[in-house]
């Protein structure tokens, strides 16, 4: 079973291998290797540890160019044993504050016996999670659009006994916004081939993402955060009227407004991340001071006049 719970930045894991060894007793070296890929980063030496038909094993850690390397030495029986792999360790090293990777396709490189069987149960709250395969099952609240799913409560679940077939769960931390490859947060929309934005779920995270843009803006001044504040005045100044509104009232619909315009909660509500709540009023929604300052920069567009100039009025 592998659960994951990225709202809290915790990770754990339990793999149980029903496998078999068709040559004869010995003592034997496993390897576990944690590539350096966006699943996590420098895990510490007692985040890991295997059992051997139930009787732990105790993880060295190495030093690899491909990664984290962990040795567990044990004797290991002849036929079939069963073989847990276990992971637990917290946020601080898991690099997916704005996105993280599980994958276990290496299963290829054991014996699995004819009765192996695995599940998968991951709960990742707040977050967009992408399932390979698709054929899950959602029990709690939550929404799925194709093989992306959003979860308020409960767990997705994956059960297969096909040997080798491998899974794979993408989840990014959706109010965390869009990194770009230095970290910094950069406008979605730059990346759409006519630099537009195409869905509800799209203005939502355009929304978040500018918001922590304004945010890094008014504490930072390098050449990263200011090259995103140039693409969000950009395409704030591209964006016509309509679309302007959209990406405003995103900020609503993230925190479950219930419009009083039925074709704004139409729109919002194919986006998964969008769940409506009648007690949610305009008084009780909480507001950032970067999403004040970026709600009044999309209002200035809007009358024809300078994001920038707003911007410049907080900045210290």
């Amino acid at each position: 079973m592998l659960c994951v719970k990225c709202g809290e930045r915790s990770f754990e894991s339990e793999v149980v291998l029903d496998v078999e060894n068709v040559k004869g007793a010995a003592e034997s070296t496993f390897i576990y290797l944690n590539p350096y890929d966006p699943t996590s980063r420098s895990l510490k030496e007692d985040c890991i540890s295997v059992y051997i038909n139930n009787k732990f094993v105790k993880a060295v850690k190495d030093n690899s160019e491909d990664g984290d390397m962990f040795l567990f030495t044990a004797f290991v029986p002849e036929g079939r044993f069963k073989i847990k792999y276990v992971m637990e360790h917290g946020g601080s090293e898991i690099s997916g504050t704005y996105y993280c990777e599980i994958e276990n396709n290496y299963i290829g490189k054991w014996n699995v016996s004819d009765s192996y069987s695995e599940t998968i149960s991951a709960s990742i709250y707040n977050d967009v999670i992408s399932f390979d395969p698709a054929d899950v099952k959602l029990v709690g609240t939550g929404k799925q659009s194709g093989n992306s799913y959003f979860l308020k409560s409960g767990y997705i679940s994956y059960s297969t006994k096909k040997k080798y077939s491998g899974f794979s769960i993408h989840c990014q931390n959706f109010y965390n916004g869009f990194g770009g490859g230095s970290g910094c947060p950069i406008p979605p929309s730059i990346y759409s081939d006519d630099e537009k934005i195409h869905s509800a779920i799209g203005y939502i995270y355009e929304f978040i993402t500018d918001a922590r843009i304004v945010e890094e803006k008014l504490k930072y001044d390098n050449d990263y955060i200011n090259y995103s504040f140039k693409k969000l005045i950009e395409g704030l100044e591209r964006f016509n009227k309509d679309e302007l509104r959209l990406l405003r009232n995103a900020f609503y619909a993230k925190n479950g407004y219930v419009f009083k315009d039925e074709n704004l909660n139409k729109y919002f509500s194919s986006a998964i991340c969008y769940f409506p709540d009648k007690s949610m009023t305009i008084d009780k929604i909480k507001v950032t001071e970067s999403e004040k300052i970026l709600i009044e920069m999309i209002q200035a567009v809007e009358k024809g006049e300078s994001a920038e100039d707003v911007f410049n009025k907080y900045k210290k």
